[in-house]
């Protein structure tokens, strides 16, 4: 598994790109993935963080 984040958001605008561009590629140096397929992030072998207004119910630690 490779140390890419995979990071789900319901809607995916220019601001957020911007913004988590700036914080994970320019600041922490962070390779990362933005998705709004919650099938393709329940399903991913990344590292995971959810940036949405909704509650999930999805398993933690494997």
């Amino acid at each position: 598994m490779t140390n890419k984040l995979l990071i789900y958001s319901d809607l995916i605008t220019n601001r957020l790109e911007y913004t988590f561009v700036f914080i994970f590629e320019e600041f922490f140096g962070i390779d990362y993935e933005l998705t709004s397929d919650y099938e393709l992030f329940k399903n991913s072998k990344y590292n995971k963080f959810i940036y949405s207004g909704k509650e999930f119910l999805i398993k933690i630690f494997t």
